[in-house]
Order: C-alpha cells, then sequence, then structure tokens
C-alpha cells in the first residue's frame, strides 16, 4: 500500500491486489477507511467488463476472435498436444470454441483457472474492492478492457505464446504451489519479492526449473504497467483517486512505484 503525493493536489493512494477468488486473500486494512478520503477509485480492469451479462460475453467474445487460422493453437501445436490442450480446457469446464481463439486469451484464461477449486471461495479483492467503493457511491473506474488486456500480448509471436501453454499444461500439477506461494508473498506485502519470483526460471516448476519466457512476461507486465501509468497519471493530477492494480506491477525498475516517482510524485509505502 502505498501514498502518492504531489504539492497542489490531494493525496492518492496505491494498492496492489491479487487476481484470485481465495478466501484467505483480504484487502490491507488501510484500504476502507482511506477510500472516504478519495474522490475515485481506478481498478485494474474496467468494471463494466465484470458485469457478467450476455451482451458484454457475446461483444468480449467477438473481438477475441482470431481471424488468421496460422496464429491459432491448432495451427502451432503438434495433434497429440492440441488434443490434450483441448481434454485439460474440457477439465477446467472451458468452451472448446476457445480452441478458434486468440492464443494470448487462451493463455490468460488458463493462467486464471488454476484447478486449486478447493482454494476459491469468496470474491477477488477487485471486486471487493468495487463492491465496497459502490456502498460508499464512489465510481469505479478501469486502466484497461479484457480485450486491451490480450491485445498487449499481440506482438508476442505466436510461437513463444503457444510455448507457455505448453509450459503451463506440462506444469499443471504445480499450480496450488504457485498459488500458495503467491498468496504467502501477498500476506507479507512483499510486492517485490513477487515480481522477482515471477521472472525466475523456476516460477513454473523447480523440478526440473520451468519459467515463463522473457517476452511474454514483458508484454503482460511491463507493457501494461506503462499503459496503467500513462492512465492514471491524469486523475492523479488532481489527486484523491486510489489505484488498484496486481501486486506484480508495483515493483522493479519497470513498476508503478518507479514509473510515479519519475512523473513528479512522492510515492511512499505505508501499513497494511
Amino acid at each position: 500500500m502505498y501514498k502518492i503525493v504531489r504539492a497542489g493536489a490531494p493525496p492518492s493512494y496505491l494498492v496492489g491486489t491479487l487476481h484470485l477468488g481465495d478466501e484467505r486473500v483480504k484487502l490491507p486494512r488501510v484500504v476502507e477507511p482511506l477510500l472516504g478520503e478519495v474522490r475515485l477509485v481506478l481498478l485494474e480492469l474496467d468494471p463494466k467488463q465484470m458485469d457478467g451479462s450476455p451482451a458484454t460475453a457475446k461483444r468480449v467474445a467477438r473481438d477475441l476472435a482470431e481471424s488468421d487460422p496460422s496464429r491459432r493453437a491448432k495451427a502451432l501445436l503438434s495433434p497429440t498436444d492440441f488434443l490434450a490442450l483441448g481434454n485439460w480446457m474440457k477439465e477446467r469446464n472451458l468452451p472448446a470454441r476457445m480452441l478458434d481463439g486468440k492464443l494470448s486469451a487462451l493463455v490468460l484464461l488458463l493462467d486464471g483457472q488454476d484447478g486449486s477449486r478447493e482454494a476459491d471461495r469468496g470474491a477477488g479483492l477487485d471486486a471487493q474492492l468495487a463492491e465496497l467503493s459502490a456502498s460508499r457511491n464512489l465510481p469505479v473506474g478501469g486502466l484497461e478492457t479484457i480485450v486491451e488486456t490480450v491485445r498487449a500480448l499481440d506482438d508476442v509471436p505466436p510461437q513463444v505464446l503457444a510455448e507457455v501453454l505448453m509450459r503451463m499444461m506440462a506444469t499443471r500439477d504445480q499450480h496450488l504451489r504457485i498459488r500458495e506461494r503467491t498468496v504467502q508473498y501477498y500476506e507479507a506485502g512483499d510486492d517485490g519479492g513477487l515480481y522477482a519470483w515471477m521472472r525466475q526460471p523456476s516460477y513454473l516448476s523447480e523440478t526440473p526449473p520451468l519459467g515463463l519466457p522473457p517476452a511474454f512476461l514483458e508484454a503482460i507486465l511491463e507493457r501494461r504497467t506503462a499503459i496503467f501509468a500513462a492512465r492514471a497519471l491524469p486523475e492523479l493530477d488532481k489527486g484523491g483517486v486510489l489505484i488498484a492494480v496486481g501486486a506484480a506491477h508495483l515493483a522493479g525498475p519497470h513498476g508503478l512505484v518507479e514509473l510515479l516517482g519519475r512523473g513528479g510524485f512522492n510515492v511512499r509505502r505505508l501499513g497494511r
């Protein structure tokens, strides 16, 4: 949790979240009272994208369609791997039509379906914060849409995205370990540790070591973090904003804390 200050404007705040529906994961205690000090809450994802309506789902599905067959999973994976991927999706109760969608969307969808169903209880932190804000009649906005999240990966070579899919599938028995360690970093308030661990060559699997390709990490973390900073700056100039994004976007040389500091703001860590 961070306080963002610049002369001439009310203070703003920055909090890291986890995109997990895990009942153990709570917003920092300081967040709720701070809602009385701000005029606007900005989440990572536009809350209108989370309304669950058929119209929204249909529009997003249309935007995530892949028109180039050579960039689809079937063209990039071996027949055996493609069959295994389809079976994995079936295990996760994911629609088979997603196999014909953007490869980047498939990666993000499966990354959010870790199979730890016993831990998936309670609303994620973004939903909790949106609900708290609504109860106080605070307007809630977003720094990106679902489609923009997926399109952030469009410059990643499709072969790299296919490799990410294969690595995720090969290490799916490690997802509970990844979840538990992620929660540990979050509960300790160790944004830097979480960021560094995600970049380790043993992130997905320790034995044998297997991590995420640098090109994928650059797109999913650094590139999107820069967009978050650019979109938040106009509101931060006015002050009185609470920004909530994934904790991995806060730390590092290209993290939000560093980028906002370069933008002329004094960013100071608060207690949880």
